[in-house]
């Protein structure tokens, strides 16, 4: 019996070592970033800044007859836009570009309804200036 009692003892001592293996590392304290003081004070959303001088919003990437679509919808909605050519990779593709005063109508939501309307529909926020137009 006394061997048994001291079988079990050991048993279990090796159990209790084998178990703090498997014991989880203790967490390493990390200072909060609040402190730090980068180029930003905070993070915005592409949608709640205010765009540039000479920046411009392009919808597109679509082909012919989703973009033409695509312009209904947006003469629909009463916002301005015209038909752009952007640089060649995306030449085989359509793009509109939206009007200086509709730039604020065509952020958030209504970006992302007609996102879930046009499954390919992308957009690109670059400067008005030095991309050729279909003009």
């Amino acid at each position: 019996m006394r061997w048994l009692f001291l079988l079990l003892v050991v048993l279990n001592l090796a159990y209790y070592g084998w178990s703090q293996q498997d014991a989880p590392v203790r967490v390493k304290e990390i200072a909060p970033l609040s402190g730090y003081k980068g180029g930003q004070n905070d993070i915005r959303l592409l949608s709640e800044s205010q765009l540039p001088a000479g920046q411009c919003v392009y919808l597109g990437g679509l082909s012919s007859q989703d973009s033409a679509a695509l312009e209904r919808r947006l003469s629909g909605l009463s916002i301005g836009f015209r038909k752009a050519r952007l640089p060649p990779p995306d030449l085989a593709l359509e793009w509109l570009r939206i009007a200086p005063a509709d730039k604020a109508a065509i952020s958030g939501s209504a970006l992302q309804k007609l996102s879930s309307e046009f499954k390919d529909l992308k957009h690109k926020i670059m400067p008005c200036e030095g991309i050729a137009t279909g003009e």
